[in-house]
């Protein structure tokens, strides 16, 4: 759990006043955000760990990786959290990238299924703010779907960005009358959420998300071109729900062709994964939200029962560490490419 150990210190940049610039465990210098100066990394220092990268890793969005792919070269290790080291390596030549996994941390966590605990339809939970996140707060809206004891945003909600994206994206007004809230500002609502101390979160979590019938899981940069898994999934699956992402494009296939994860075809149609345009992508979950949302409460425990093999499968295979072989086995096998 290095990444807990790194933010219990409570590390405070005091030129950004933003936690966790950077600091130093001998030989590896730990970086949250892309907000740091290169040259503060202390001499003789091996890794880069990556604590946090909410910019992602397409080159031209990530300032942090941009810079050190420009300046530094293959000055260090770079150690993430993150699955896609092959489009990294791809994006960043100069760059060596290691993958670490550093998901254990709510592994003793055990919750039953429970489907008769069943009292809302979704969950949906939002950090920071992304253009996936406003829009799915605005359909939830919309929809009579966003109930405020499963639903967060901490984040000034502003409605009016829904309008203009969805419009440059497909140029249609209709999809945004039809549905989106585009009128109303909120201050951020939200649950006691703690950064990176995922044992306590899944605890607060996992008791919201076991009274829905699903969650809606709405990822860090949904907009770019390339999966980016992050543990936002594992919370439905440790909690013993189905689940369907605001995501990029082939994140679901991501999730069950390199990490093992059954995907739950019996409720969802996933042929909106692959689809580039992210407005068309995530109209794609949304509608089958609409149409799964009309179904009595009865149905949806029904369901719960129906595909209860796959939900224990999820979790156990979580558990065992049995993704992170298959994980391995990938990284390997491209490194051999």
């Amino acid at each position: 759990m290095w990444k807990q150990k790194f933010f219990d210190q409570q590390y405070q940049d005091p030129n950004t006043n933003r936690s966790w610039a950077g600091t130093q465990d001998g030989n590896k210098y730990f970086v949250a955000y892309h907000h740091f100066d290169a040259e503060q990394v202390p001499e003789g220092t091996k890794d880069l760990y990556l604590v946090d990268h909410l910019g992602g890793f397409r080159k031209g969005r990530c300032e942090f990786l941009d810079n050190l792919h420009r300046e530094y070269g293959n000055r260090w290790n770079i150690v993430t959290e993150y699955i896609d080291i092959p489009y990294k390596q791809d994006f960043f030549k100069n760059l060596e990238f290691h993958y670490m996994h550093d998901w254990s941390h709510a592994k003793d966590k055990l919750y039953p299924m429970a489907p008769n605990s069943v009292q809302h339809f979704v969950s949906c939970f939002n950090g920071s703010e992304n253009i996936g996140r406003t829009m799915t707060v605005a359909f939830l809206l919309k929809n009579y779907m966003w109930e405020k004891e499963v639903c967060s945003c901490n984040y000034m909600f502003q409605a009016v960005k829904v309008d203009g994206f969805i419009k440059h994206e497909v140029k249609n007004d209709r999809i945004v009358r039809k549905f989106f809230t585009t009128q109303g500002v909120w201050k951020p609502r939200g649950f006691n959420y703690q950064p990176y101390n995922h044992s306590h979160n899944v605890d607060i979590l996992a008791h919201k998300i076991q009274t829905t019938f699903l969650q809606l899981v709405t990822e860090t940069q949904p907009d770019s071109d390339i999966p980016f898994v992050t543990e936002k999934f594992v919370y439905p699956v440790l909690s013993r729900r189905p689940f369907i992402a605001i995501a990029q494009p082939g994140w679901h296939k991501f999730l069950s062709d390199v990490m093992g994860f059954k995907l739950y075809d019996e409720i969802f149609d996933y042929s909106f994964d692959s689809e580039i345009n992210p407005v068309k992508r995530w109209m794609g979950v949304y509608r089958q939200l609409v149409k799964l949302h009309t179904l009595p409460a009865d149905d949806w425990i029904d369901i719960l029962f129906e595909i209860k093999d796959k939900i224990d499968y999820n979790a156990d295979h979580y558990k065992s560490d049995d993704f992170m072989r298959e994980v391995i086995n990938y990284l390997k096998n491209q490194d051999e490419l």
